[in-house]
Order: C-alpha cells, then structure tokens, then sequence
C-alpha cells in the first residue's frame, strides 16, 4: 500500500468539515479562505501540486482545525483517527464504515457516493429538485 499524497490528505479535510449550508467546503470555499484560487487548490486534489509553501500548509491547518503534523499521517486511517481525536463530534461508527468503504471504490463509485450523500440531503431539506 502506498502512503497517501498530499490531495489524499486535503481531500478528507475537505470532507471533514461542513460549510454553513451543511455542505463539504469544495476548492473555491477553502480558496477563498486561505487567499488562493480554486485551481491551486485543484492541484493539490489532483497531485499536480504537491510541495505547498508552509504558509499554505499553515493556512489549511488553522481553516480545519488540524496541526501540521496531519500531513504527516503515513496513511489514511491514520489521518481518520486524528481527525476523530481532534473532532470527535464528526465521527460515528457509520460515518467510519462509509469512508472506509467508499475510499475502496473506483473514482466513479466516489462520485456516485458523493451524489447520493448529496441528494439524500436535499431531501432531508424538502429540497423537490432533486
């Protein structure tokens, strides 16, 4: 198994912290809060970035709450579990089961997932346009 990159890493931060309309912060959100455009952020996701300045790393860490030494989990499990520490009233044995199985799928099983989640939402909200 090889250790994840750092887009793994920024990707579950992502995740892990919902904006104020119950939504993950996408790349534009978390650009915006650290002073960067959205496409430096999507090239931290795709791996076509991956030696931020520390000032970036800094910045990423105060918006999610996470020290500098989350970057140096060595695998992703290990990051859920700081995560989890750090931000227990995230977690729950269900949450845990579905990124642990969604993260076994192809890119387009994620993206289904991540559909679903969303659509499920929708209509906890009375949101018809689904």
């Amino acid at each position: 198994m090889t250790a994840p990159r750092l887009g793994d890493k920024l990707r579950l931060l992502m995740q892990s912290k919902l904006s104020a309309d119950g939504k993950p912060l996408n790349a534009r959100a978390l650009g915006d809060a650290i002073g960067m455009s959205d496409q430096v952020i999507q090239n931290f996701l795709n791996g076509d970035a991956d030696n931020p300045r520390m000032k970036t790393m800094r910045l990423i860490c105060r918006v999610y709450g996470v020290p500098l030494d989350y970057f140096m989990c060595e695998t992703l499990a290990e990051c859920r579990a700081m995560l989890a520490a750090l931000h227990p009233e995230l977690t729950t044995p269900l949450l845990t089961t579905i990124t642990e199985e969604t993260e076994q799928l192809s890119p387009t099983g994620q993206r289904n997932v991540a559909k679903l989640v969303e659509w499920v939402t929708q209509m906890r909200k009375g949101d018809s346009e689904c």
